[in-house]
């Protein structure tokens, strides 16, 4: 039987994206979110094209909120090979979730309000080391 094993390269590659994702997920829980947010789409779309989705849906919730918005997503390829976004949004406290839930067009999403204790910062930033996922980020500090 043939034996695998990683090497050093391979070895010294995860610890350092598990370095990097604890590090965003340290940072994001020291924020104070609004909504947790998981998007899907309906079709496959290309990286482009969910990039062009997101950011439209976020200038539609900033001109709802009449703010600026802070927020992290993560877009990430899932096992049937289609993309989709997990993130944390600041700023859209006066929104409801069913409000963010039916303002997303392009497919289905699910929002809940952030709770610090559930450990969603780590689950938003769990791709981040994988190679697989780009993220959009921007954050304003509260006023």
């Amino acid at each position: 039987m043939e034996e695998l094993l990683a090497t050093a390269e391979q070895i010294r590659e995860a610890r350092e994206g598990r370095r990097l994702r604890e590090a965003w997920g340290t940072w994001l829980a020291d924020r104070p979110w609004d909504h947790l947010v998981t998007l899907t789409f309906k079709s496959p779309v290309s990286l482009e094209g969910a990039q062009v989705m997101l950011r439209g849906w976020l200038r539609h919730l900033e001109r709802r909120t009449r703010q600026g918005l802070s927020w992290f997503f993560a877009l990430e390829v899932g096992s049937a090979g289609l993309l989709h976004l997990h993130g944390l949004i600041l700023g859209t406290k006066h929104l409801s979730c069913e409000d963010l839930e039916r303002s997303w067009r392009p497919g289905r999403a699910e929002v809940v309000q952030y709770d610090k204790r559930l450990g969603g910062t780590g689950y938003v930033s769990k791709c981040v080391p994988s190679g697989e996922a780009d993220v959009e980020f921007r954050f304003r500090p509260p006023s």
